[in-house]
C-alpha cells in the first residue's frame, strides 16, 4: 500500500510525505520519506528597514526503512534504518538578527530488534547505533566579529538493551 500528502502554505512553506508498506508471508516492510521547506519568518523587530533583517529559512528531509522477518511463530527480527537532515538560518539571539548564520544537522540511526516468545514470556534484544553531525557557520561581521565562526560536533552513540516481558492473562 502506498500513501502520500503534499501541502503548500504561508511563508512559501512546502511539506510532503510519501510511504509504502506491505506484507508477504513471513516478511513485511515499511518505507517513508518526508520533506519540509519554508522561507521562514523574521523574529527580530525591524523599524524603518534599518538595520536590514532577513527571514530565517528551515529545511528538513528524512527517510526511514523498517523490515520485519518472522522465520517462526516465536522469533521476529526487525532491522531498521533512519536518516534525517535539517538545515536553516538562525539569529545571534532573541533580539539580534544575523544575515548569514547557518546550521546543518545530519543524523542516522540503525539497528535491529529481536523478539523471542516462549509461552507467556517475551524476550527483546535491541541493538541501536546513532550518529549525529552538526555544523554551525557564521562568517559575517554583523555580530561584531571580523572572522568566520565554525563549530562542528559529531556525536556517535551505541545502545544495547535486553528486556524481559511476562504476560499475565
Amino acid at each position: 500500500m502506498a500513501d502520500g500528502t503534499l501541502s503548500y502554505g504561508s511563508n512559501e512553506t512546502l511539506r510532503g510525505n510519501a510511504g509504502i508498506n506491505g506484507k508477504n508471508g513471513f516478511f513485511d516492510y515499511n518505507a517513508s520519506f518526508s520533506y519540509h521547506n519554508t522561507k521562514g519568518i523574521n523574529e527580530t523587530e525591524n523599524k524603518n528597514n534599518a538595520p536590514v533583517t532577513d527571514k530565517d529559512s528551515y529545511k528538513q528531509s528524512s527517510f526511514q526503512l523498517n523490515l520485519g522477518i518472522r522465520p517462526s511463530d516465536k522469533l521476529t527480527i526487525l532491522p531498521f534504518f533512519r536518516y534525517g537532515k535539517l538545515s536553516g538560518d538562525i539569529d545571534q539571539g532573541a533580539f539580534t538578527d544575523e544575515l548569514d548564520y547557518t546550521y546543518t544537522q545530519k543524523s542516522w540511526q540503525t539497528g535491529v530488534k529481536n523478539e523471542y516468545s516462549l509461552g507467556k514470556t517475551k524476550l527483546n534484544l535491541l541493538y541501536n547505533y546513532n550518529n549525529i553531525s552538526r555544523l554551525y557557520i557564521d562568517d559575517s561581521v554583523k555580530a561584531g566579529m571580523a572572522m568566520t565562526l565554525i563549530q562542528r560536533e559529531i556525536i556517535p552513540a551505541t545502545n544495547i538493551s535486553l528486556m524481559h516481558t511476562f504476560i499475565l492473562r
